[in-house]
């Protein structure tokens, strides 16, 4: 089953509390730290450090990652799960699996005509100007997880990626993987996963306390 966590960073947006996290957190995200100056995405950035040291490391150590052609992270560890992070506002959430995943995570909110045009094939277009907030949302969660699996990401176009309208959960002939829209407490948030599993938890609320 692939497991979905989720952490309010909140608590991040002080520097204080940024400081004490930074030993939690590898070379690498905190330098990107460093380099950050809006506190928001700064607070993203250790937060999602935070969860995978949580998930993945021992006694507050880091687990050591690697990175693919165009930066998707790994657990060094070849043997263990895969994962995939996304930040949406002040929530992180990550998507764990024994295969590979993608997951991605966007808040409602006013989309741009030409936005959606440029992202959007004709039949996903139509569909969405039914609720243009919700399912574009919906409709971006969808392709982005896909390119977190195939670990290009955003260096190919999003409208490269083509899904059916309506979605639906479970196996989707056209790419012959697996969509996951699991429950999660905020309606006005949509979170996408894409995989091989074809079950996946609701989202497991973590407390940065408790991290």
């Amino acid at each position: 089953m692939i497991a979905v966590y989720a952490v309010d960073c909140t608590p991040l947006l002080n520097d204080d509390a940024i400081v004490s996290a930074l030993p939690r957190l590898d070379e690498k995200r905190r330098s990107r730290v460093r380099r950050l100056r809006v506190p928001l995405k700064r607070a993203q950035c250790v937060a999602a450090g935070l969860l995978l040291t949580h998930l993945f490391g021992c006694d507050d150590v880091p687990p050591a990652l690697t990175y693919g052609e165009n930066g998707k992270p790994y657990l060094a560890d070849s043997s263990g799960p895969h994962f995939s992070i996304s930040h949406t506002d002040v929530w992180v959430f990550c998507a764990v699996s024994g295969h590979e995943i993608g997951l991605d995570a966007q808040t409602r909110r006013r989309v741009c005509p030409r936005l959606a045009a440029r992202s959007l094939s004709p039949e996903e277009l139509s569909w969405a100007r039914q609720d243009i907030e919700l399912h574009f949302a919906r409709l971006w969660t969808m392709k982005e997880a896909y390119l977190k699996y195939t670990g290009t990401g955003l260096s190919v176009p999003i409208r490269s990626v083509t899904v059916s309208v309506p979605p639906t959960e479970g196996r989707d002939g056209k790419h012959d993987l697996f969509w996951h829209y699991p429950y999660f407490s905020d309606p006005n948030i949509a979170i996408t996963v894409c995989g091989r599993e074809d079950t996946c938890s609701p989202v497991h609320v973590l407390r940065i306390e408790d991290l």
